[in-house]
């Protein structure tokens, strides 16, 4: 297994996707780690390390559905759940369960981009106009922000301390956190 990665030249990956990479491997109790390429690139270039940390991005989809599994579990929600009956401010999603957001199985869209908001309560103006745009399955982050908040109104708490508490902590995740050290963080610069 060794050989396999440390045989690939990854620098025309790097160019697309990310600089560097820390990579562990665990297999029939024998761990492999490697450190390939670059933390950050600009405005001087700065090897990856074992201490690298990464943005967690889209593997928050993976936080939201285990957080949403453990709730369903601890009998706080029920899959077939509609979106409006656990918070009424998404008044266009009466009829939107929570296995239809998990199993992104409806294109939900909103009334703006999230992505551009300034505040919290631009975030949850928009956010609360989503409606089902089309009934055909459809991979969107809308669906996972929209659970995230339904999860934060049935637990009471924010996501982040739900992650840390249900998650990270029990696991011993001890490197895992939406609030990193910048200076033992990867850039998100693709230039070599």
């Amino acid at each position: 297994m060794k050989n396999i990665i440390e045989n690939i030249d990854f620098t025309e990956y790097f160019k697309v996707h990310s600089p560097g990479y820390v990579i562990e491997i665990y297999n029939n109790g024998l761990e492999y780690e490697y450190v390939l390429g670059n933390r950050v690139t600009n405005p001087k270039v700065e090897k990856t390390t074992s201490d690298t940390l990464y943005d967690i991005a889209s593997l928050t989809k993976v936080f939201t559905a285990v957080l949403t599994y453990m709730a369903y579990e601890e009998e706080k929600i029920d899959l077939n759940d509609t979106v409006y009956n656990i918070d009424n401010s998404f008044i266009h999603l009466k009829d939107v369960r929570i296995i239809d957001l998990l199993s992104h199985n409806q294109n939900i869209w909103t009334n703006g981009y999230l992505g551009n908001v300034k505040s919290k309560t631009e975030f949850y103006h928009i956010l609360y106009t989503a409606y089902v745009k089309e009934k055909i399955p459809t991979y969107v982050d809308t669906h996972y922000i929209i659970l995230g908040v339904l999860l934060e109104k049935i637990y009471q708490k924010p996501y982040a301390m739900l992650c840390q508490e249900k998650i990270f902590n029990p696991l011993e995740m001890v490197n895992t956190t939406f609030d990193p050290d910048a200076s033992l963080c990867a850039s998100n610069n693709y230039e070599l």
